[in-house]
C-alpha cells in the first residue's frame, strides 16, 4: 500500500467517526426538516461527551471537537466570530452524519468502503506526524543524506530488466565493448527489458538505497560490468559525467524532509500492520 496514495487524497470530507460528511467550506450548513423533527434513534458520535457545547438535533456535541476543528484551520476559539464559525461546520459536519445513518445508502458496500478508506487515511495522517520529529532529527537526516550523495551529481543511464536470460544479454553486449546507449537503443522493448532511458542528472539520492553505492562509484564515469538486484529487478547503470552537487541549506529543505521523513515512517508503519495481518480468502 503507497502510503502517498493515502496520505495525499485530495479528499473533501469530515470524520466524525462513526459517520461521515463530505461539504464545500463556506457552504451554509443544511439540514433535512425531517432531521429536524426527527432526531436519529443512534447517535452518530462515539467520542465522549464530556463537556457539551450545543446539541445537533438532539445529539450533545463536546466541545474538544470544535476545539479540535479549530486546531485544524487555526482558529482562536476566543474569538467569539472564529468560535461560531467553527461550531457551525461541526454541526454541519453531525447533520449530515446524521442524515446518512437514517439513509438507506449508509447500509450499501460503496458506503462501507467510503468510510474504510476515510478512516485509513485519517489514521495513516496520524501515525506519520506522530510523534512529532524535532528539528535536530531532520537535520541529522538531512546531514546523512548529503554524505550519502557524495557531493556530487551523475549524469545516469539506466537499463532495467525482469528475467536472467535478458540480464545476460546486456551483460554480454556491455562486456563486448558497445557502448552502453547502443545497449540501451538496441535492447529497448525486448522481452524482459523492463525499462531502458537516460535518467539525465540526478543524485544517488533519487535511487533505491542498494543502487547508491554501487553507481555513486562510477562517478568518474563508466558502468555497471554486474547487475545490481532489488526487487527481482536487475539494474545497470551508465555514468556519462558528473558535476559537484550544490548543496541546499537545511532551511531551504527542512519542511519537505520533515514530510518525507513522516511519509517514510508511515509506510513502515502501514507495511507492519500489513505484515502482522491474517487474512484469509474465502
Amino acid at each position: 500500500m503507497k502510503v502517498g496514495n493515502l496520505i495525499r487524497k485530495g479528499l473533501c470530507v469530515a470524520v466524525v467517526l462513526a459517520g461521515f460528511a463530505c461539504s464545500k467550506e463556506g457552504e451554509n450548513a443544511q439540514t433535512s426538516p425531517k432531521l429536524a423533527a426527527t432526531p436519529p434513534a443512534a447517535g452518530v458520535l462515539t467520542f465522549p461527551v464530556k463537556d457539551v457545547i450545543m446539541s445537533v438535533n438532539g445529539e450533545p456535541v463536546d466541545r474538544a471537537l470544535v476545539s479540535s476543528y479549530a486546531v485544524e484551520k487555526g482558529s482562536d476559539l476566543n474569538d467569539p466570530a472564529q468560535l461560531k464559525i467553527a461550531s457551525e461546520k461541526v454541526a454541519e459536519f453531525v447533520a449530515i452524519a446524521q442524515a446518512a445513518r437514517q439513509d438507506p445508502y449508509s447500509a450499501t458496500p460503496e458506503y462501507a468502503l467510503a468510510q474504510l478508506k476515510i478512516a485509513a487515511s485519517v489514521y495513516v495522517k496520524h501515525l506519520s506526524i506522530t510523534p512529532a520529529f524535532t528539528d535536530a532529527q531532520v537535520q541529522a537526516n538531512f546531514e546523512s543524506q548529503m554524505a550519502e550523495a557524495g557531493g556530487v551529481q551523475l549524469h545516469v543511464q539506466q537499463i532495467m530488466v525482469n528475467q536472467v536470460l535478458a540480464a545476460q544479454t546486456v551483460q554480454a553486449a556491455l562486456a563486448s565493448g558497445k557502448p552502453f546507449d547502443a545497449v540501451m537503443t538496441e535492447l529497448k522493448g525486448t522481452p524482459g527489458v523492463v525499462e531502458a532511458k537516460d535518467l539525465g542528472w540526478i543524485t544517488v539520492l533519487s535511487l533505491p538505497k542498494p543502487l547508491r553505492a554501487p553507481t555513486l562509484a562510477l562517478a568518474q564515469g563508466g558502468f555497471t560490468p554486474t547487475p545490481v538486484n532489488v526487487a527481482e529487478i536487475s539494474y545497470f547503470h551508465n555514468v556519462v559525467e558528473s558535476k559537484p552537487l550544490v548543496t541546499p541549506s537545511f532551511a531551504e529543505v527542512k519542511d519537505g524532509m520533515r514530510k518525507a521523513m513522516e511519509e517514510t515512517r508511515a509506510e513502515l508503519l502501514i507495511n507492519k500492520i500489513n505484515a502482522q495481518s491474517k487474512v484469509e480468502l474465502r
